[in-house]
């Protein structure tokens, strides 16, 4: 059976993964365009792998719970705050290995991610022999599994996603500035550390929203290409921030139609074997091929292209 257009926000299959996934770009896009100006790319990657013992312990701490219905909201909140906590002491830790070692910000970072993610991993190993279907859950976070969403995951991720869009439009003038010249935020009497503390928390959120979708692995690249994308087209932060925002909910649905409709065109075309595309990489592929035709295609390219003859644009 071929999915149609309205199936993926009526069907309740479809709708959970479809619209779940959408707000989690649009979460990760808006954090992303804070992150890519700061030139702080690497933080995103850093966390999302830093929140991956988090995600073990919350799914090891679930599984005393019983897994019906009328938990499903428990367990969810028991994943989502270890991943939360975990995160939060990676930031903590890089923080403290650039303040009081003055270690350097990129092997900082580099160090919280590799640590962190060998500890994660050690312990789903170790669940790998206790509990099988436990390991399953802790691996639909590591490389994401999108299909598996419900109602309820909407519901989180549109509360999660609505407190970012909320936060970043009250602090939108202090981002402003913090973002391109901290010293003359400081110079207007701006409390500085405590917005930087409130972007970072916004950042744990954003990566804490789309793991469970994308997974560990290909979180910072939702983080990262809805700006990209978005930077291309203008120099200005607030239609940066849409625009970056539209491209993240493209992704997301663009992700969820091409994983269903192309899958079944794949099975069609081959009966005997069973085909699909996975959710999450396809929304990393959307999202990647919009930000390559963005960088080829959109007017700053074209304006290079005119300006440079040797460009083959």
């Amino acid at each position: 059976m071929r999915a149609t257009f309205l199936d993926f926000f009526t069907d309740p299959v479809l709708r959970g993964p479809t619209i779940g996934c959408m707000l989690m770009c649009l979460a990760a896009a808006l954090c992303g365009v804070i992150v890519f100006l700061r030139r702080e790319s690497l933080l995103g990657e850093a966390l999302s792998h830093a929140a991956y013992p988090g995600v073990v312990l919350g799914i090891a701490a679930a599984s005393t719970l019983s897994y019906d219905d009328s938990n499903e909201l428990v367990i969810a909140s028991f994943i989502l705050g270890g991943a939360f906590i975990s995160a939060l002491i990676g930031l903590w830790t890089i923080g403290c290995l650039e303040r009081l070692f003055k270690v350097k910000s990129d092997a900082a970072l580099c160090f919280v991610l590799s640590a962190f993610f060998g500890v994660g991993i050690a312990l789903a190993s170790h669940i790998q022999f206790v509990d099988a279907i436990l390991f399953r859950q802790v691996q639909a976070y590591l490389f994401g599994q999108a299909a598996t969403m419900g109602d309820i995951h909407i519901k989180i991720y549109g509360a999660l996603c609505f407190f970012i869009a909320v936060a970043i439009a009250f602090l939108y003038k202090e981002l402003q500035v913090i973002t391109f010249d901290s010293s003359y935020a400081k110079s207007l009497g701006m409390p500085v550390k405590v917005i930087n503390t409130c972007i970072f928390m916004l950042i744990v959120l954003a990566v804490v929203i789309g793991i469970r979708s994308v997974g560990v692995v290909l979180m910072s690249a939702m983080l990262i290409a809805p700006p990209v994308a978005a930077r291309q087209f203008s120099n200005r932060l607030y239609v940066i921030f849409p625009l970056a925002g539209f491209f993240g909910i493209l992704s997301g649905f663009l992700g969820n139609y091409l994983s269903i409709t192309a899958s079944y065109a794949m099975e069609a075309n081959n009966p005997g074997l069973r085909l699909s595309l996975p959710t999450g990489p396809m929304i990393v592929m959307v999202a990647t091929s919009i930000c390559l035709l963005a960088l080829f295609f959109c007017p700053r390219a074209r304006t290079y292209c005119k300006s440079n003859p040797d460009c083959s644009l």
